[in-house]
């Protein structure tokens, strides 16, 4: 299992830092150690590629369609590149 995360500024701005200040704040509060990626638009006209592909397969719509409401969405993808589930924000990583 490989754990990416993606950061995203489009929820209450809670990440306006670099990629770099991101990543440690990260490490620091939260004891991050899989990869961090760009920063990245989940939704809108500059939705990053991964996300349009994760919200355009079937197992990738959420409660109310494909938009993502929230930080901390979370994908579970194969190692074929199927889309297996998406979990809310609530979901602890634990419990998936």
């Amino acid at each position: 299992l490989v754990v990416l995360g993606f950061p995203c500024n489009q929820f209450g701005q809670q990440d306006p830092g670099s990629e770099a200040q991101i990543s440690e704040f990260c490490q620091i509060n939260y004891g991050v150690t899989f990869p961090m990626m760009a920063k990245v638009d989940v939704n809108g006209k500059d939705t990053h590629p991964v996300y349009q592909f994760l919200k355009s397969q079937p197992q990738g719509k959420g409660m109310l369609g494909d938009a993502i409401k929230w930080n901390f969405t979370k994908f579970l993808v194969d190692p074929h590149g199927k889309v297996v589930d998406r979990f809310a924000p609530t979901k602890a990583p634990q419990d998936l």
